[in-house]
C-alpha cells in the first residue's frame, strides 16, 4: 500500500515537473520576441536559446497549454539578433533551420540570408550605428548697428519765435484784407513772404533755416502793415525788404 501511495505521488511530482518545464519555453519566447523588438540583441539570442531547449520545432501553429496556440519561429528571430550582432555564421546557421518570420516580421528569410553572407563574404566587423561626432555650431556675429550721424540741434526757443511771428503775419494779412487792401503789390508780396516762411518752417533742420523763416514772417508783416486800398494813398515810410 505504501508503494502504491509512494509511485502514484512520484508519477505526479514528474507530470508537474513536466508542465512547469513546457510551460517555460514559450514564456521565453515571448520575452525574446518582445527584446527583439525593442533591438535587445542579447537577451533575444539568450531567450531564443532558451525557447528552443524547451521546443526546438517551430511551427505556424504550436500549443503551448490548453487550447493555445502561438505562432513559433525561435530560430528566425535568434538568426536576426545574430546578424544584428555581427554573429554572420550563427546567423546563416539559424536562417537555414526557420521556415519565416513570426507574428513580428523583422525582414524576409532571403533578404537576411542574403545580408548575413555578404557580410561574411566582405569580412566586415558588426554593422554598428556610427556615433556622429559633435560638430561645433556657428556662432552668429553680429552685424555692426550704422550709427547715424547726429543732427544740428534746433533752438525751440528761435522756433517758438518763427510760429509767433507767422501768426502775427496773418493777423496783418487779415486787417489788409478788412481794409478792401488785397489788391495792392504790399499784400501780394506779404502773401509771398508768409508762403516762403511757412516753407522754411515745416522743412527747417537748422537754426539758420529757423532764422531765415522768422525774417520771412517778419517781413510778410511789414508789408501787410503797409498795404493800403486802391486810391488810399501810402505812407510815406514804406517797408523794408
Amino acid at each position: 500500500m505504501n508503494r502504491t501511495r509512494t509511485f502514484i505521488l512520484s508519477l505526479l511530482l514528474i507530470g508537474i515537473n513536466a508542465g512547469v518545464a513546457q510551460a517555460s519555453w514559450y514564456d521565453d519566447y515571448d520575452a525574446g520576441v518582445a527584446a527583439a523588438r525593442k533591438g535587445q540583441w542579447q537577451v533575444a539570442v539568450q531567450k531564443m536559446t532558451a525557447a528552443i531547449s524547451g521546443n526546438g520545432k517551430e511551427n505556424d501553429k504550436t500549443r503551448t497549454y490548453g487550447a493555445i496556440f502561438i505562432n513559433y519561429h525561435p530560430y528566425y528571430y535568434r538568426a536576426v539578433a545574430y546578424l544584428n550582432l555581427g554573429k554572420y555564421d550563427q546567423a546563416v546557421s539559424d536562417l537555414e533551420k526557420t521556415s519565416g518570420p513570426g507574428e513580428e516580421n523583422l525582414g524576409s528569410v532571403e533578404t537576411l540570408m542574403q545580408r548575413a553572407k555578404s557580410k561574411l563574404d566582405s569580412g566586415s566587423e558588426p554593422a554598428q550605428p556610427p556615433v556622429p561626432s559633435p560638430q561645433p555650431r556657428p556662432v552668429p556675429v553680429p552685424l555692426p548697428v550704422p550709427v547715424q550721424p547726429a543732427g544740428p540741434s534746433i533752438d525751440s526757443g528761435l522756433r517758438q519765435q518763427v510760429v509767433s511771428a507767422i501768426s502775427g503775419a496773418n493777423s496783418s494779412l487779415t486787417n489788409a484784407r478788412n481794409r478792401k487792401a488785397n489788391g495792392s503789390p504790399q499784400y501780394q508780396q506779404a502773401m509771398q513772404a508768409l508762403v516762403e516762411a511757412n516753407q522754411r518752417s515745416g522743412n527747417a533742420k537748422s537754426n539758420d533755416d529757423l532764422n531765415t523763416a522768422l525774417a520771412s514772417a517778419r517781413n510778410a508783416t511789414l508789408l501787410a502793415d503797409s498795404a493800403m486800398a486802391p486810391n488810399v494813398p501810402a505812407p510815406t515810410h514804406g517797408p523794408s525788404v
